[in-house]
């Protein structure tokens, strides 16, 4: 008759790994994202975009056409905001983007290094759910 047998070390092992690996998240620094210069590429336009970002304003500039988006960001905390798109264009150019510069795009950093930063994006419209994860880089 063989019987399998686990030694009390390995398993306190596995349980201290687990630990370390599930419930000890470093916390990130995400200051440095209120203010400064940044770019992502649009995977709809194909192209790089330019972000400038004051606190709680956001503008964005497409490197192709120069076509300028003012959003509005509202910090929730120092890796989460709610973003507005287009809520600060002076002017909407159709009913749909007036509506949809009224819906928080809820945005939350879940990693951060001296290049760039992901962060997951999500927000419901009458149009579509929005769920996508995002890399934007820091201009140097």
């Amino acid at each position: 008759m063989s019987m399998s047998y686990s030694p009390p070390v390995a398993k306190f092992f596995f349980v201290l790994v687990f630990i370390a690996l599930s419930g000890c998240a470093q916390k990130l620094n995400c200051s440095k994202l209120k203010n400064g210069k940044f770019y992502y590429y649009s995977f709809y336009a194909r192209n790089i975009i330019n972000i400038d970002r004051q606190d709680t304003l956001q503008i964005e500039t497409e490197s192709a056409t120069g076509t300028i988006l003012r959003s509005k960001i509202i910090w929730e905390s120092d890796c989460d905001y709610k973003l507005y798109i287009g809520a600060m264009d002076p002017v909407q150019s159709s009913y749909k983007d007036s509506l949809i510069s009224t819906i928080p795009f809820d945005c939350r950093v879940v990693f951060l290094s001296s290049d760039f930063y992901v962060c997951k994006v999500s927000a419901k419209t009458p149009y579509f759910d929005f769920n996508k994860r995002d890399t934007i880089y820091f201009q140097k």
